[in-house]
């Protein structure tokens, strides 16, 4: 139970944070100083986009406390897990998962300054080109982290 928890919160913080940047994409069509509409839009949409933060970060935290609570179980009963190193945001190709978001948020981080550089006048292209640099960023972090990691440590002793 403890594991499937821990799986769950990881996943709800990820889909969070994609849920998150996918509000970017309605920036263009909110204008907060009108009324009906347009002002209910712009408010969805600011709660879509600091709501996703806020119950992404939450999810990551109670990620970290079952991940946790997971070694030290596994420690009482003197089982040996893998240890994971660096941070997701600091690891890269850790995995082929990881290696796809890798190459995505490099591609994307070119692909945006060429936008800055050459189609600045072109906003669609420039924001879904920061979406795709918000997601593939927190897909990065996430599947290059250390809770991805142990979950697949952990799937084994999933029954423990």
């Amino acid at each position: 139970m403890l594991y499937k928890k821990f799986k769950l919160f990881f996943e709800i913080s990820m889909l969070s944070f994609i849920a998150s940047g996918a509000g970017l994409l309605f920036v263009p069509f909110a204008n907060i100083n009108q009324k009906g509409f347009e002002k209910a839009l712009g408010i969805f949409i600011a709660l879509l986009f600091w709501g996703g933060i806020i119950c992404g970060i939450f999810f990551l935290l109670k990620t970290n406390e079952r991940r946790r609570l997971l070694e030290s179980r596994l420690a009482r009963k003197k089982i040996q897990t893998a240890t994971a190193g660096r941070l997701g945001v600091l690891s890269f190709f850790k995995n082929k998962i990881a290696m796809i978001a890798d190459i995505v948020f490099a591609v994307s981080v070119v692909s945006f300054i060429l936008c800055v550089i050459f189609a600045a006048d072109n906003a669609w292209a420039c924001i879904i080109l920061i979406v795709l640099l918000y997601w593939s960023f927190t897909l990065h972090c996430f599947l290059n982290g250390k809770n991805f990691f142990y979950i697949f440590s952990y799937k084994k002793y999933a029954d423990e």
